[in-house]
C-alpha cells in the first residue's frame, strides 16, 4: 500500500514539471478551451471536441483580434495601453460569457517594439499568447525585424500557428516554411477557416538584409486559393488576417475578396488605424491603432441550416473595456519570470532627467544628434548623422527621470550605424533627416564627406554593411543613453528642428 501511495505521488510531481514559466509560476491557473483541428503542417493548439448529430440551435462566435501589440505588455502611465495583464482578464472574461465560441486571434506585429518584449526576443508575448489561447497569428512586417531564425524559435513556442499563405521564398517559389497558409478550428460544431496574408510589398519596411529572400505577393489568389480549400474542408465560417489596412481605399484586390465573398471578416493591421467598416457585402473589416489600446470584436450567428450572419462588430476601446479589471495572475506571473531573471537590471537603469515633456520631432533630432556625438568622439571627421523620422520613432518621454527603457520604446529597433564615406550627392539621395555638425550648411555634391546612418536607411538605399569604413557598437536608443549619461539634464528646448543643424 505504501509503494503504491508513493508511485502516485511521484507521478504526480513529474506531471507538474515543466519549462514554461506559466506552468512553473501558476500551476493552478485557468485552462481555456480550445479546439484547434491539427492544421495540415501538423500543428495542433488544443484537443478537438467530438459531436454527434446535427446542431440544434444557433451557434453565436465572438472573434476577438490584436493588431500591432508591439510588445505593449505592461500598462503605460496614462491608462491607454492596458498592458497584457488587464487584457488577459478581460480576454478571459469572455471566454466565460461564450465559452463554446469564443475565439482570440492576432494580425500581425506583435513582438517589437518595448524593452520587456525585445529583450527576450517575442517570447515572453509568444508565452502570454499561448496562456490566452490566441488560436492563430498572422506574421506581420515586424516579425522579421530580428530574422526569419527567431519566427522559427517562437513558432516553436507557440501552441497556434502562424500564417502567411502569400510570404513566398524566392529560392524555391513556394511560401516560405516557417508559415501555413491557413487553419481551422472548432467551436460548437463549427468549423472556422484561419486565413493569415501579409500586405504586398511590406518588404520596404523591414531591414532589407532580413527579407532579401522573400517577397510579399499580392495576396488575392492566395486567399481565394485558401477559401475554396477551407470551404471544401467544411468551413462554414472563414476569418482573414492580413497585416495591411482594410479602409475606406480599398485596392481592386481587396473589393475582389470581399466582392466574392471569400471570407467573412477581416482583422486588419500594419496601418495602425482605428478602421471599422462593412460597406462590402456587410463584411467586417477592422483595425486598431495598436499597442493593445483598442480590441477588434466580431459577432457572428450560424444556425442549424448553415447560414452566417454577421450580427455584430466593433474596435472596443481598451481604456474603458478593462476600467476597473484586476490583472490576470498568469500573465503577471510569466512576465514576472522573464522580468526578474532578463529585463529588470536593464530596462530600470535611470540614464538621466529630463526637463520636461519631449515630443517625437524633438527625439528625432536628439537621437540623429547623439548618432553624430556617439560618431564624432571615435572618428572626429564624421561630419553628418542620418536617422528615418517616420516609422522609427515610436513613442514620447514625458519630463523626469528617464530610464534605458523609456529610450527604448522610443527607438525599439536594432538598427546597426555604419559610417560610410560618401560624395554629397550620394549622401542627400539617402533622404530621412540629415543633420550635420555645426559650421556644415550644405554638401557639396562632388565633396566626399563622412555620414553615420542606420542599416535600415542604408540597406533601402542598396548599401551594405562591407561597404561601411566602421560599424559602431550599439544603436541609436544606446547613443542617446549615453548622452544622457554625459549631460545628466536633457533640455527638449535644445533638439527643436529650429535649433538643429538640418541638412
Amino acid at each position: 500500500m505504501k509503494n503504491k501511495i508513493l508511485l502516485m505521488l511521484v507521478t504526480v510531481v513529474l506531471a507538474s514539471c515543466g519549462n514554461n514559466p506559466s506552468s512553473e509560476l501558476n500551476p493552478s491557473s485557468e485552462v481555456l478551451p480550445s479546439t484547434s483541428e491539427t492544421s495540415s503542417e501538423g500543428k495542433n493548439s488544443g484537443n478537438s471536441e467530438s459531436f454527434d448529430g446535427e446542431r440544434k440551435e444557433d451557434v453565436v462566435l465572438d472573434f476577438y483580434g490584436l493588431n500591432d501589440l508591439h510588445g505593449s505588455v505592461t500598462e503605460s502611465d496614462d491608462g491607454k495601453e492596458p498592458g497584457m495583464m488587464k487584457l488577459g482578464t478581460y480576454f478571459r472574461n469572455a471566454y466565460k460569457k461564450n465559452p463554446d465560441g469564443t475565439v482570440l486571434l492576432s494580425s500581425g506585429d506583435m513582438w517589437q517594439g518595448s524593452a520587456d518584449s525585445n529583450i527576450t526576443r517575442g517570447k515572453m508575448v509568444t508565452e502570454m499568447m499561448n496562456e490566452l489561447n490566441f488560436e492563430a497569428m498572422a506574421i506581420g512586417n515586424h516579425e522579421f525585424d530580428w530574422t526569419t531564425s527567431l519566427i522559427e524559435e517562437n513558432a516553436q513556442i507557440a501552441n497556434f500557428p502562424m500564417l502567411g499563405a502569400n510570404i513566398i521564398d524566392k529560392r524555391t517559389n513556394e511560401r516560405a516554411d516557417f508559415v501555413e497558409a491557413s487553419h481551422i478550428i472548432e467551436r460548437s460544431n463549427v468549423k472556422i477557416g484561419v486565413i493569415g496574408t501579409m500586405g504586398e510589398g511590406l518588404t520596404s519596411s523591414i531591414l532589407a538584409s532580413h527579407v532579401a529572400n522573400y517577397t510579399f505577393e499580392n495576396s488575392q489568389s492566395y486567399i481565394e486559393e485558401e477559401s475554396i480549400k477551407l470551404r471544401e474542408e467544411g468551413a462554414e465560417v472563414i476569418i482573414l488576417l492580413d497585416h495591411i489596412g482594410w479602409g475606406n481605399s480599398l485596392t481592386s484586390s481587396q473589393k475582389y475578396v470581399l466582392n466574392h465573398n471569400l471570407v467573412d471578416v477581416v482583422f486588419g493591421g500594419h496601418n495602425h488605424r482605428h478602421d471599422e467598416y462593412n460597406d462590402v457585402n456587410g463584411i467586417p473589416r477592422l483595425q486598431t491603432t495598436g499597442s493593445g489600446k483598442e480590441i477588434m470584436y466580431a459577432q457572428i450567428t450560424v444556425t442549424p441550416e448553415g447560414k452566417v450572419t454577421n450580427t455584430d462588430y466593433s474596435v472596443i476601446n481598451s481604456y474603458t473595456a478593462v476600467s476597473g479589471l484586476q490583472e490576470d495572475n498568469a500573465i503577471r506571473s510569466i512576465y514576472d519570470y522573464y522580468y526578474e531573471r532578463e529585463i529588470k537590471d536593464i530596462k530600470e537603469e535611470k540614464v538621466g532627467i529630463l526637463s520636461s515633456y519631449i515630443n517625437k520631432d524633438q527625439l528625432a533630432n536628439l537621437g540623429i544628434y547623439a548618432m553624430l556625438e556617439s560618431a564624432r568622439k571615435i572618428d572626429d571627421e564624421v561630419m553628418v548623422a542620418i536617422h528615418n523620422t517616420g516609422g522609427g520613432i515610436r513613442a514620447t518621454i514625458n519630463g523626469g527621470v528617464v530610464t534605458y527603457g523609456d529610450i527604448y520604446k522610443v527607438f525599439p529597433f536594432d538598427n546597426d550605424i555604419g559610417i560610410f564615406e560618401l560624395y554629397g550627392s550620394q549622401i542627400k539621395a539617402l533622404g530621412n533627416r540629415q543633420i550635420g555638425i555645426s559650421g556644415l550648411t550644405t554638401l557639396e555634391s562632388n565633396v566626399k564627406y563622412k555620414v553615420a546612418v542606420i542599416s535600415y536607411v542604408y540597406e533601402y538605399r542598396g548599401y551594405t554593411i562591407n561597404e561601411a569604413k566602421w560599424v559602431m557598437e550599439g544603436f541609436t536608443r544606446d547613443c542617446i543613453a549615453d548622452y544622457f549619461r554625459e549631460y545628466g539634464t536633457v533640455y527638449p528646448m535644445d533638439f527643436s528642428s529650429a535649433g538643429m543643424n538640418i541638412l
